[in-house]
């Protein structure tokens, strides 16, 4: 007998926050090794984020900081998936 639960069904907006998840933890070893650059252009964040709206709020917002150097990676990464995980939140689980 088994004595472990498994999942029969795996809703598509969790393999999503996984995916991005993994996503994250791999660019910031690139950028610990040096492969990929820290700092972003805001193009750069708008095409990777897929929002032009999403990346202005979160500067307006003071979530996400532009510096001279341009926007970090790992931070846009973060924020875009924390907003993800806030949405799932609400819609999936607290309803």
């Amino acid at each position: 007998m088994n004595k472990f639960k498994t999942i029969n069904t795996v809703e598509p907006e969790l393999v999503s926050l996984m995916n991005e998840a993994a996503e994250l933890g791999a660019m910031r070893a690139l950028m610990n090794t040096g492969n990929v650059t820290q700092y972003i252009t805001k193009s750069a964040a708008y095409k990777r984020i897929g929002s032009r709206t999403k990346v202005d709020k979160w500067i307006e917002a003071g979530v996400l900081k532009v510096c001279a150097a341009g926007i970090d990676l790992s931070e846009l990464l973060a924020i875009a998936a924390s907003a993800n995980l806030a949405t799932y939140m609400h819609n999936k689980v607290l309803k």
